[in-house]
C-alpha cells in the first residue's frame, strides 16, 4: 500500500473494512478504538484515494473496498511498466547502435576565460538543436569566481532566453543561495565532504571537465559516447539522492509528516483551518518538543468566524446548518486532541494556540528553518479540500525568500489571532 501514502490511521482503517467486508463508521470506531472525527477525516480521505466507497441501506452508510478502482489502478500501474520497459528496450538498442563507435575518442582542449566561454557557447547551441538538456555536477562558486558575476549572470540569462534546460547538482549550497535567484537550471545539492576542483558536463556523446583551478583555465572535451552514457548514469543515481531547494508536491497526502517533522529540535508552527491531520501526525513531536521545554504554536480558524462559515458552505455544499459540519467535527477532534497533551503535560505553558478570524492557509515550519505550506485554494473548484491541493515544502537557507513569504504569512495572523485557552 506504499503507493497510495497512507497514514497509520488510513492503513489501519483500510484494513479493519477489508477485514470485515462492509461496515459503517460505528463499526470502525468501536473496533479501533479511534475518535468519530479521526475516522471522519481518514475514510475521507481513503474515498479521494479511491481505495473506499460507501452505499446506503436504511439509512446509514456503510463502507467497502472500491474493486473497481482497485481494479483500474491495477491497469494503470501495468501500462506503466510497459511504458517504462518500452524506454528500457530503446536505450539498449541505442546503445548497442553506438557500442561501434566507442573506439572513435576525440579530446579537444580549450584554453582561459574566453575558451570556456566557447565551449558554453558550443553547449547552448547544441542543447538548442537538438532539444536536449545537459546535466552538471560541480560548484557555482567557481564559475563565479573565474567569469565574475556580470558574465555569470549574462550566460544564465542568455541559457534561459534560449529554453535550454538543464539539472545541476551543486555541493556548496551555501554560496549558491547568495546566487539563487540567477541559476537558471534544475538544482539539487549534495552535501560531499570532498569539493572537486572541476566541473563535470555532460550532453550527448560528449563529456566536458573544467580544471578551475588551472592556470590558465582548462577545459577539456571528450567525445565518447560510452563515456557519455557511464556519466549520465552516475549522474542520475546521484540526483536521485541529492536534495532541492524546493520541493512542489501534486497533493499533501504524497507528504509524510511525521518524517518531515521528525527534525524538529526547537520549535514547530502548525496552521490551518482544522489541523486535525498536521496534530494528529505530529502528536508525538509535539509531546517531545514539550517534554524538552521547547515551543509549539498551533493557529486554528475561529469556527464562529465568518471565514470558517464560508469555507464550510463552499466545501460542504449539502449541509443545512453548521453544526452537520465536518470541518467543525475536524475542529472540535483537534481541540479535544490538544487539551489532551495539555493536560498530559501537567498544564504546560509552551504549548500556544491561537483562533483567527482571517482565512488560514495551511503550514507547518520546522526550526524556524524549513516550511511545508499549501498552496492558496483555487475558487473556481467547487468542494477542493485543502489536503488535495499541491503542496510544497522550502528552506530558508536554499529558498529563502519563499521561505520568508510562509513564515511572514504565518507570523501576521499569528499576530492579530486570540489565545485559545485549553484548561477551559
Amino acid at each position: 500500500m506504499d503507493r497510495f501514502h497512507l497514514t497509520s490511521v488510513e492503513n489501519a482503517i483500510f484494513h479493519e473494512i477489508l477485514r470485515m467486508g462492509s461496515c459503517s463508521l460505528g463499526d470502525v470506531i468501536r473496533h479501533l478504538g479511534l475518535h468519530k472525527g479521526t475516522v471522519y477525516n481518514a475514510i475521507r480521505r481513503l474515498e479521494e484515494k479511491g481505495l473506499v466507497q460507501y452505499a446506503v441501506a436504511d439509512g446509514v452508510k456503510r463502507y467497502a473496498i472500491n474493486i473497481l478502482s482497485l481494479k483500474r489502478g491495477m491497469k494503470e500501474e501495468q501500462e506503466r511498466v510497459q511504458q517504462q520497459l518500452k524506454i528500457i528496450e530503446g536505450i539498449i538498442v541505442r546503445a548497442e547502435s553506438t557500442k561501434e563507435l566507442e573506439n572513435e575518442t576525440r579530446v579537444d582542449t580549450l584554453l582561459g576565460v574566453e575558451g570556456f566561454k566557447s565551449f558554453f557557447e558550443g553547449l547552448l547551441q547544441w542543447c538548442m538543436k537538438y532539444k536536449q538538456e545537459y546535466v552538471c555536477i560541480g560548484r557555482s562558486s567557481d564559475m563565479v569566481r573565474c567569469l565574475g558575476k556580470e558574465q555569470y549572470v549574462f550566460l544564465q540569462k542568455r541559457k534561459k532566453n534560449l529554453g535550454v534546460k538543464s539539472r545541476l547538482i551543486l555541493n556548496d549550497r551555501e554560496y549558491a543561495a547568495v546566487y539563487m535567484d540567477d541559476i537558471t537550471s534544475d538544482l539539487r545539492f549534495l552535501l560531499a565532504p570532498h569539493k572537486s576542483p572541476t566541473s563535470t558536463w555532460g550532453y550527448g556523446d560528449r563529456l566536458a571537465w573544467v580544471l578551475w583551478d588551472a592556470r590558465p583555465l582548462i577545459t577539456v572535451i571528450i567525445h565518447s559516447a560510452g563515456a557519455a552514457v557511464s556519466f549520465k548514469s552516475y549522474f542520475e543515481q546521484l540526483w536521485s539522492i541529492a536534495v532541492g531547494p524546493k520541493k512542489v508536491f501534486s497533493s499533501r497526502h504524497e507528504i509524510n509528516l511525521h518524517n518531515f517533522v521528525d527534525n524538529a529540535k526547537e520549535s514547530l508552527d502548525i496552521s490551518g483551518t482544522t489541523c486535525l491531520t498536521s496534530v494528529h501526525e505530529c502528536r508525538k513531536k509535539i509531546l517531545e518538543l514539550l517534554y524538552r521545554r521547547k515551543s509549539v504554536r498551533i493557529l486554528l480558524a475561529d469556527p464562529s468566524s465568518k471565514q470558517f462559515r464560508r469555507r464550510v458552505f463552499s466545501e460542504e455544499r449539502f449541509i443545512k446548518d453548521i453544526s452537520e459540519s465536518r470541518m467543525l467535527l475536524e475542529w472540535s477532534a483537534t481541540v479535544a486532541n490538544l487539551r489532551d497533551i495539555y493536560l498530559q503535560l501537567k498544564k504546560s505553558k509552551l504549548l500556544q494556540v491561537r483562533l483567527s478570524d482571517e482565512p488560514v492557509q495551511t503550514t507547518i515550519i520546522v526550526d524556524r528553518n524549513e516550511a511545508l505550506y499549501t498552496k492558496k485554494r483555487d475558487l473556481s473548484k467547487v468542494r477542493e479540500y485543502s489536503s488535495s491541493r499541491p503542496s510544497v515544502i522550502v528552506n530558508r537557507e536554499l529558498s529563502a525568500s519563499e521561505f520568508e513569504k510562509a513564515e511572514k504569512m504565518f507570523e501576521s495572523i499569528w499576530g492579530s489571532a486570540r489565545p485559545l485557552y485549553l484548561k477551559k
